[in-house]
Order: C-alpha cells, then structure tokens, then sequence
C-alpha cells in the first residue's frame, strides 16, 4: 500500500514538473514573440523615418534636375547589346524552350 501512495505521489509530481516545464515554454516563446515584433516596430520606424527624410531632400526643382541628368546618359545596356543583336542564337532559345 505505501508503494502505491509512493507511486501515485512521484506521478503527481512529474506531472506537475511537466505542466510546468511546458508552462515555462509558453511563456519563453510568448517573451520571444514580443521582443521580436519590438524589432520590426523599430525597423518600421526607421524606415519612415528614412522615407520622411528623403522626401524632405526631394523637391520639384530636384526632380526635374536629375530626370534632366538622367534623359542626357545612354543607357548602359546599349553598350553591351546594340539594337538588333540577338542576346543568344536560335539553338538556345529552342534549346531553353524545349525544357
């Protein structure tokens, strides 16, 4: 009969130290959980506020200048693949279009 008491007690109290290990874990993940959504509302912030500093630097005059700047330079591709050149032959592509 004491065996059995002693039994039913150690369960009891691995029960117990179980439901707790796990309760403990909830709330590791929940700590977690938070901390992480504090780093991407940081994140967040920062890139507003990155954004707000770059449309306080942008201005219409400012726009205008550097589409200006950009319609005078030729685009780089050009240089490397003139119009009318193929970007590869016709065994290639019949090749890439039979995968």
């Amino acid at each position: 009969m004491a065996l059995k008491i002693a039994f039913l007690i150690l369960t009891i109290a691995l029960t117990g130290a179980s439901l707790l290990a796990v309760r403990q874990q909830r709330v590791q993940v929940v700590h977690e959980m938070t901390m992480h959504l504090g780093r991407a509302e940081q994140t967040d912030r920062s890139i507003w506020r990155a954004r707000a500093d770059l449309a306080a630097q942008i201005t219409p005059a400012r726009l205008l200048e550097m589409l200006e700047h950009k319609a005078a330079a030729s685009p780089v591709f050009d240089e490397y693949c003139p119009p009318g050149t193929l970007l590869f032959d016709s065994s290639e592509q019949q090749a890439g279009s039979a995968e």
